[in-house]
């Protein structure tokens, strides 16, 4: 499960909704006070309507500036409160699909979408530099594991060469010894796209 999410919330109907295509959310609703804290965290943004990007975690990480205490359970959602901001909000029961239970914290970064070269370029130093910090802090820990390694093969080789849930095939002890008569070519297909 992720540690760190991000939505892109923005303005429908003069209401702050926000989408995700992975859990089904189309146009989900901020209401019971959670609007007016959006309204304060973005005060400063130019055109936060339009859409702006919020990370959120129940763990610290580097960028949040925003925390959210849990306070209460009400109407199948959870309040929590936010002290920088002076005000609470209800969190519909959607939250339980970012989080196995409703964290007794949630930390919160809101950025504005980045409109042009300049500010995408600064965006992705932004997004390097949060990485950064994440993997000192695993390191500090002593998180093990291979945090550096990526997840899939690059230009899809992995699912070239064995399909999802396939397994490879051994002839018990005989398999591991090197058969020098029986050499083969093996050639990955790539996967082409069109640009557009």
């Amino acid at each position: 499960m992720n540690s760190l999410f991000v939505i892109a919330p923005y303005k429908h109907l003069d209401m702050w909704v926000f989408d995700d295509e992975a859990w089904g959310l189309v146009q989900e609703p901020f209401v019971g006070g959670a609007d007016l804290l959006i309204d304060l965290a973005t005060a400063g943004f130019e055109s936060p309507e339009k859409g702006f990007r919020m990370v959120f975690s129940a763990g610290a990480f580097p960028g949040a500036g925003l925390r959210l205490e849990w306070r209460r359970a009400e109407m199948g959602g959870n309040v929590y409160f936010c002290e920088a901001l002076g005000t609470e909000g209800w969190l519909c029961p959607a939250l339980l699909k970012y989080f196995e239970a409703p964290p007794a914290e949630i930390y919160v970064q809101v950025r504005p979408r980045a409109h042009h070269a300049h500010a995408l370029r600064q965006d992705q130093l932004d997004q390097r530099r949060v990485l950064a910090g994440l993997l000192r802090q695993r390191a500090r820990r002593g998180g093990g594991g291979d945090i550096g390694q990526p997840h899939a093969a690059p230009l899809g080789l992995a699912d070239d060469l064995l399909r999802h849930r396939q397994h490879v095939a051994r002839r018990g002890a005989d398999a591991r010894q090197p058969r020098l008569q029986q050499r083969r070519e093996i050639v990955a297909r790539l996967h082409h796209r069109q640009a557009g």
